[in-house]
């Protein structure tokens, strides 16, 4: 029977003295089934290198390359560590990046433009979404990243 490092390495063809180590397969993360259980490939590669991994962490990123298992490319970390990462990173989708998104850059610079005379309902009913959406934009609540 193979141990959890056999089952780990197998799977990770290239290991070049520099760069990413890339788990080959399933999806973004990886996983390898230890004992019966499914496990993710990049908690499996810290735990291998460093020991258990303690209650309310989880294993980070340094690479920002999920299906990287390279041990000196992750660190232990809160949720809250792990937010603030992709934040910093610009990994977190803003404006019409977010699928969801209603405005566009350049709608919110004219709704910021527009006088105060003129009510975010008025602007909503013109541009076709909600008048929360018009003051969350008109007062920086939202779309931040417009200037």
């Amino acid at each position: 029977m193979r141990t959890a490092a056999q089952r780990l390495w197998r799977r990770v063809p290239h290991r070049p003295e520099e760069g990413c180590w890339l788990i080959e397969g399933d999806g973004d993360y990886g996983s390898v089934y230890v004992a019966g259980k499914s496990q993710r490939a990049h908690r499996l590669s810290y735990e291998i290198a460093y020991g258990r991994i303690p209650d309310g962490l989880l294993v980070r990123h340094k690479c920002d390359t999920p299906a990287c298992v390279r041990p000196d490319h992750l660190e232990l970390g809160t949720h809250a560590d792990n937010s603030r990462d992709r934040t910093i990173r610009g990994r977190v989708p803003v404006g019409t990046m977010m699928s969801h998104s209603k405005l566009t850059d350049d709608l919110v610079r004219e709704i910021r433009a527009a006088p105060p005379s003129v009510t975010s309902v008025e602007l909503a009913r013109r541009l076709g979404c909600t008048h929360q959406t018009v003051w969350a934009a008109r007062t920086g609540r939202t779309w931040r990243h417009v200037t």
